[in-house]
């Protein structure tokens, strides 16, 4: 930088460190110099009578940085000249200038310039105590803080501080803060301690000599000149704008964002209100709102900076050919009573314009060949051997020939294959299924002809086996195959014989009643104290029905009905669940394992045949058949809580 020129370096930008090579000099000519790998300030104060000036981050915003890694030299640091070849560097703007000099193999080195630095706002973070060269640091008039990476030096720190004044800051990430952390002045001297760490500065015309230290909420100290301010607010910096994303892609749009209180022990929350087009919020710590904003609860600041810099954005869909932009203000409110906002941070979502469909040319359509005519039928009645395996008999048939019958069912919300059947010269098939203490539900069998075309046929029965503390091992729970109403159900003994079949039948007044083998008799008001332990099946109808075990209750779609689960409460099936208008059934759950709605949610998911909630827990899992996790997240009174 030539003696007279201007060079101002702002705006978010960054100068890596570069290598300078001497030229040579031909003839009569000496060979040249090679001073600074970075900026070289060619000042000739005794000529023009100033200081030749270097200018860093003027005009910047709050939320921009600028890093120079290259080294800072001038006349009198490389060749000589004594005064009369310093250069100063002047710090400007809102926002922040980093010094971290580095050498051509890429090691920390000094800067070397003579001239002083003048620290006339924003932050000047300096990556090693000698990174601004060997004149003093001057502040200016307007409040500004000055930032030290490194760990304190074994002596005072090299450059004087001039001028000082209320308003102004040194951050000391390198000084751990610990409570009690004291700024003190004796003469020239200011001594910042904490814990059994000290730091030094020489002071020149302070305009203060009260000095205060508190936590930087980065682990480090920060001093204040003057007092620690009281019910200071806090601060939000690094939001961007016009950040840009296609087709709906994620992106973290507060990754640069760092949250600060000045308050003693204060903790933030902080608030995320979305506006324009929209989209999700996602991360760890966030809460979504009913009135659609997102909060991050109260923590320290490193925390909540933390948890902002991970949360992630998806935008809403829009029309193809169009974009859409979507605003975040982002409110923090500190435990001092102090608040700040920032709408800085904007998602433009681009959506690609599609490009028309070509109508396809018709291809010829062959003659359709002529199809094997199939059928295949399950009995509605099993077998149960006494040792968790029931025995499923029916019979197949096609005009091509039958290969073979296979058979799955939906277990714990998920659909598994059990296996083949065994299959007989004249289509008649048996199937051993081997059958746990979760229920299998939906279970299909598929016949394969010799065309390999597949017809598949639904048993209209549900199975349970290793049941415990009942006097029954095992059930078979019964539909129509048209209505798919509950019909009854079938309980085994332990040797495998029936111990009770019961009948459902709809009373002329709206309820449902049961007929057991013995005489037991139930009518969808009370219950006998053996259905009352075991299962609660029939037309529910508000009712509170309790689940202590593993329990299958079909409520005939007749709705207000009050589930309660209590801790333990096995692997639960509901069928006819109503999840929706006045008469809704409810589920209550145990708070001991649900927090929340928030923390159901997170542990359902969407099944064939209905939603999976899952106890974090215990493990236990309730199967609501025929709703989706969609209508339990958008029918928020269908669930409670108890203690």
């Amino acid at each position: 930088m030539q003696q007279g020129a201007s060079l101002n370096i702002s705006g978010g930008s960054s100068l890596a460190a570069g290598t300078v090579t001497a030229g040579t000099g031909t003839i009569a000519g000496s060979n040249g110099q090679a001073y600074g790998n970075g900026i070289f300030i060619h000042s000739m104060t005794a000529e023009t009578g100033a200081l030749q000036t270097l200018t860093l981050g003027g005009g910047q915003s709050t939320a921009q940085s600028t890093e120079i890694d290259g080294v800072i030299a001038d006349t009198t640091s490389s060749v000589g000249y004594g005064g009369d070849g310093a250069g100063s560097v002047i710090i400007a703007g809102a926002g922040t200038v980093v010094l971290a000099p580095k050498d051509a193999s890429g090691a920390a080195t000094a800067n070397t310039y003579a001239g002083g630095t003048a620290l006339n706002g924003g932050t000047l973070e300096l990556a090693q105590n000698d990174s601004a060269g060997t004149g003093a640091i001057t502040f200016g008039t307007a409040p500004a803080t000055l930032r030290l990476d490194a760990a304190p030096p074994s002596e005072a720190f090299g450059d004087t501080l001039t001028s000082v004044a209320v308003g102004d800051t040194l951050d000391l990430r390198g000084l751990g803060f610990a409570a009690g952390a004291t700024a003190t002045v004796a003469g020239s001297t200011l001594t910042v301690t904490s814990a059994s760490t000290s730091e030094n500065f020489t002071l020149s015309n302070p305009l203060t000599t009260t000095f205060s230290a508190t936590s930087d909420n980065a682990g480090g100290t920060l001093v204040f000149a003057g007092t620690v301010p009281t019910n200071a607010a806090p601060t939000i910096a690094g939001t961007m704008a016009n950040q840009a994303t296609t087709s709906e892609a994620s992106l973290k749009p507060f990754s640069g964002v760092t949250v600060g209180d000045a308050n003693s022990g204060a903790i933030d929350t902080v608030t995320i209100t979305l506006s324009g087009s929209g989209g999700t919020l996602a991360g760890s710590g966030l809460t979504t709102n009913q009135d659609g904003t997102y909060t991050i609860a109260a923590t320290d600041p490193a925390t909540l900076t933390t948890e902002l810099a991970g949360l992630t954005f998806t935008p809403r869909a829009g029309q193809p050919g169009t974009s859409g932009t979507t605003g975040f203000t982002l409110a923090d409110t500190s435990s001092a009573g102090s608040s700040a906002s920032d709408s800085t941070t904007t998602v433009t979502d681009t959506d690609p314009s599609v490009a028309p469909t070509p109508t396809p040319t018709p291809t010829p359509v062959p003659p359709t060949p002529v199809q094997p005519t199939d059928a295949i039928t399950v009995d509605p009645t099993v077998a149960y051997d006494g040792r968790g395996s029931f025995t499923i008999t029916g019979q197949a048939s096609s005009t091509a020939g039958v290969t073979g019958v296979e058979f799955s069912a939906t277990i714990d919300g998920q659909t598994q294959d059990l296996g083949p059947a065994t299959l007989n010269g004249d289509g008649s098939f048996s199937f051993t299924d081997q059958v746990g203490a979760a229920t299998q539900s939906f279970i299909t069998a598929v016949e394969t002809d010799g065309a390999g075309k597949q017809s598949n046929q639904d048993t209209h029965f549900d199975l349970t086996a290793g049941v415990k503390g009942m006097p029954f091992k095992a059930y078979q729970d019964s539909y129509d195959p048209t209505t798919n109403d509950f019909l009854g159900q079938t309980l085994f003994k332990r040797d495998g014989e029936v111990l009770y079949t019961n009948q459902y039948a709809a009373n002329p007044d709206g309820t449902s009643s049961y007929t057991f083998s013995d005489g037991t008799f139930f009518d969808g008001k009370r219950y006998s104290s053996f259905v009352d332990n075991y299962t609660a099946d029939g037309t529910l109808s508000n009712q509170s029905v309790a689940s202590d075990a593993s329990d299958t209750f079909h409520t005939n779609g007749q709705g207000d009905t009050t589930f309660v689960f209590t801790p333990g409460f096995g692997h639960d099936v509901l069928r006819d669940f109503q999840a929706k208008g006045a008469r809704h059934d409810t589920l209550d759950l145990p708070s001991s394992d649900f927090t929340n709605l928030a923390d159901v949610l997170r542990n359902t998911h969407s099944a064939p045949g209905g939603a999976v909630i899952t106890d974090p827990t215990s493990g236990d899992v309730i199967t609501i058949a025929g709703v989706s996790k969609a209508e339990l997240t958008h029918n928020k009174r269908d669930f409670s809580f108890h203690g």
